[in-house]
C-alpha cells in the first residue's frame, strides 16, 4: 500500500479538498455529531486509531531565529494548511514525515515559549477523506478517559480490553488506506462526482483538462499496486457502514442529487454517511472507467437491496428518482387560457380565493390566441414512461400533467364538435409521445381524461363578456389611451353590445392600446367581484371561480406516485 508521502508525486494532489489542520478536524468532526477536542484526537493518533497524513517541521532557520526572537515566535505559532508546492518543499527539505512511520509526538513535547509566545516546532496535518473514519470512532472516543483527574500536562490515554484495541486498530488501518487511495483518486474523479472543479491561481482548466484525458484508470490502479477488486470490496464496506448509520435512508438518493455545495447543510450522522460516500465513489469511479477489461459492480434487481444501490451515482433520471418519493417540479396541470387578460387576472384570482400559487400544482400558460398549435406544450407534458419488467405496463417516470383549455368560442371552437375535435388531436399527439399508445385502446381509455376543453360559460362567451356587463367593459375601453374622436359611454356600450351579439373581438374599439392594458383596467372590477362574492357566499356563480375549481379537481385526481398505464385490459387482451 502507499503511503501519503507518495501521494505529493502524484499531480494536483488535494486540489480538491484540500488538507487540515487538527483545529479544523475537530471542527468538522463536530459538523457530523462527533465532538473531539485536539487532546482527544491527539489520543487517538496515540491509541493509532487515527494517524495523520503527515507531520511537518518547521524550517530550522525559523526555528533558531524562534530562539532568539518573539517576532519569529508569534509567525510560528499561526500555522497554515500547507499547499502541494509547499508539501513538496518541505519533503525536498526532509521536513515532512508520515505519522504512520514514527511515533507519536504530543503536542506538549512539540511545543515551545519564548518571551511569553508559546509556538510549536511542528505539526500534524489531516486529509479531510480521513473524516469517513468518524463511523466507526465513536466507541473507542467512548473510551477515551477524558474524565479522571490528570496534571496539566498528563494525556488523554484510550482505556479498553485488549481485544477492543486490536480490531479498532485493525480497522483504524483499513480506513487509513482507504483514505489514501480516494486522495490519489480525487484530483481525476472528485469533480465528476461533485460537478466542481478547483484549482489554485497558478493552474488552468486547459492544463488540467489535458492531465485528465492522459491519465486512465489502469494507470492509477497500476501506480497504487491495488487491483479492481480491493476497489469494490472497499466501496462495499464503506457503503454498507453508509446504510447502517444514515438516517435519511432512501432519501439519501435525493441529497445524492442535489447541488454538492448543499452537502455541508447536513448534521450529524447523515454528513457521516455522505462523507463515506464519496470515498466510496472515488473507488468505483475509478472501476468504471475500467469497462471493458472489468465488469462494473451491478445494481441489485431484487426487493432486496444490494451493496451497490446507494452509491452517489445516478442510475436513473432525475424525473422517475422524484418520482418514486411523490415529488415532482412539474405542475399536476396546465391551465391553458387565449390571451393577456386571462393572464392577468387569473393569478389574482387564485391569490384573493385562497388557491396555492406554486407552479408545480397549476400553471396558468397562454395560448396567445386559439390560432395557435398547442402540440408542442402538449408533447412536453405527456407522461413519460418505462416498460415493467414484465412488460403488462408502462410504469410513470414523471407524474401526470393534466391539460385543462378554455378558450373563447371562435372559429373553428364556435361549435362542441370543433371542440370536441381539438381535443382529440390533443390525446393523439399524447399517444404518440408513449410507446404502443398508437392504436392501443386501452392505453387510449386511460390517457383520454388528461385532456379537457371548457368554456367560460354555457353561452360560449368569450372571458371578458363571460364576466363582465356591456357598460363595465365599455368604461374600461374608454379609460384607455386613444386617439381621435372620444366615444361617449352609451355609444362605447352600444358597440360592445353589438361585438358581444356577433362573437367579435373586443380589439377593434381599441386599435392603439392592446388587451393586457384592458386587462389592467378591469383587475379592481373583478377583485371586487370576487371579494364581494365571497363575502356573500356566491362565488361559485363567477365562471372562473368554475373553471378553477375544475382545475383543482383535476389536479389533485391522481397521486404523485406509483401509476402504472395498462398495455391490455383488466382480464386479459380484447
Amino acid at each position: 500500500m502507499r503511503t501519503p508521502l507518495d501521494l505529493i508525486e502524484l499531480p494536483y494532489s488535494f486540489s480538491q479538498l484540500g488538507l487540515m489542520l487538527a483545529d479544523e478536524f475537530c471542527r468538522e468532526a463536530r459538523e457530523r455529531g462527533v465532538h473531539l477536542s485536539a487532546e482527544e484526537l491527539e489520543a487517538l493518533h496515540r491509541a493509532r486509531l487515527l494517524v495523520p497524513f503527515y507531520r511537518e517541521a518547521a524550517d530550522p532557520r525559523a526555528l533558531r531565529a524562534a530562539r532568539r526572537s518573539h517576532r519569529w515566535a508569534f509567525q510560528l505559532g499561526h500555522w497554515s494548511v500547507p499547499s502541494s508546492g509547499e508539501l513538496v518543499e518541505a519533503l525536498s527539505e526532509d521536513r515532512l514525515r508520515d505519522p504512520g512511520a514514527e511515533p507519536l509526538r504530543s503536542r506538549r513535547q512539540r511545543r515551545r515559549t519564548v518571551e511569553m509566545r508559546t509556538y510549536e516546532t511542528s505539526v500534524y496535518v489531516y486529509c479531510p477523506l480521513q473524516l469517513s473514519a468518524l463511523s466507526f470512532l465513536r466507541a473507542p472516543i467512548a473510551n477515551l478517559d477524558r474524565h479522571r483527574p490528570r496534571g496539566e500536562d498528563e494525556a488523554i490515554r484510550l482505556k479498553a480490553p485488549a481485544g477492543w484495541r486490536r480490531e479498532w486498530v485493525s480497522h483504524a488501518r483499513v480506513f487509513r488506506d482507504i483514505a489514501i487511495v480516494a486522495a490519489a483518486l480525487e484530483p481525476a474523479y472528485y469533480p465528476r462526482i461533485t460537478g466542481h472543479l478547483r484549482l489554485r491561481g497558478e493552474e488552468d482548466i486547459e492544463n488540467f483538462d489535458q492531465w485528465r484525458e492522459g491519465v486512465s484508470a489502469s494507470s492509477l490502479l497500476s501506480w497504487l499496486e491495488l487491483d479492481a477488486d480491493w476497489l469494490t470490496g472497499s466501496a462495499a464496506m464503506l457503503l454498507g457502514e453508509a446504510d447502517r448509520i444514515d438516517p435519511l435512508g432512501d432519501w439519501a438518493e435525493v441529497v445524492a442529487r442535489a447541488d454538492a455545495e448543499s452537502w455541508k447543510l447536513l448534521r450529524g450522522s447523515a454528513r457521516r454517511a455522505l462523507d463515506l460516500r464519496i470515498s466510496a465513489e472515488l473507488l468505483l469511479a475509478c472501476h468504471d472507467d475500467l469497462a471493458g477489461a472489468v465488469p462494473s459492480p451491478p445494481r441489485s434487481r431484487s426487493r432486496v437491496r444490494g451493496p451497490f444501490d446507494r452509491r452517489l451515482k445516478s442510475t436513473r433520471p432525475l424525473d422517475e428518482m422524484l418520482t418514486h418519493f411523490g415529488l415532482s417540479p412539474h405542475p399536476r396541470l396546465v391551465l391553458v387560457v387565449e390571451g393577456a387578460t386571462e393572464l392577468l387576472l387569473i393569478p389574482r384570482a387564485i391569490a384573493i380565493l385562497g388557491i396555492s400559487g406554486d407552479e408545480d400544482v397549476i400553471s396558468v400558460q397562454n395560448a396567445e390566441g386559439i390560432e395557435k398549435d398547442l402540440n408542442a406544450l402538449v408533447g412536453f407534458i405527456a407522461p413519460r414512461v418505462k416498460r415493467d419488467a414484465e412488460g403488462r405496463t408502462l410504469d410513470l417516470t414523471r407524474p401526470p400533467t393534466r391539460l385543462l383549455v378554455v378558450l373563447d368560442p371562435e372559429k373553428r371552437m364556435r361549435i362542441p364538435a370543433g371542440r370536441a375535435r381539438q381535443r382529440e388531436i390533443w390525446v393523439e399527439r399524447i399517444l404518440r409521445a408513449i410507446p404502443d399508445g398508437p392504436g392501443n385502446a386501452t392505453v387510449r381509455e386511460q390517457i383520454d381524461p388528461l385532456v379537457e376543453l371548457m368554456t367560460w360559460n354555457t353561452r360560449g362567451e368569450a372571458f371578458e363578456f363571460a364576466h363582465f356587463t356591456d357598460r363595465q367593459i365599455a368604461d374600461a375601453i374608454l379609460r384607455l389611451p386613444r386617439r381621435g374622436r372620444s366615444q361617449t359611454r352609451q355609444a362605447a356600450t352600444s358597440s360592445v353590445a353589438k361585438i358581444r351579439a356577433a362573437a367579435g373581438n373586443l380589439e377593434s374599439m381599441f386599435p392603439h392600446s392592446s388587451k393586457g392594458r384592458l386587462a389592467r383596467e378591469l383587475l379592481p372590477l373583478m377583485e371586487r367581484k370576487l371579494e364581494r362574492a365571497l363575502t356573500n357566499g356566491t362565488a361559485e356563480r363567477i365562471p372562473l371561480v368554475k373553471v378553477l375549481d375544475r382545475a383543482l379537481e383535476l389536479a389533485y385526481e391522481f397521486p404523485r406516485r406509483s401509476l402504472v398505464i395498462g398495455l391490455t385490459p383488466p382480464g386479459g387482451p380484447r
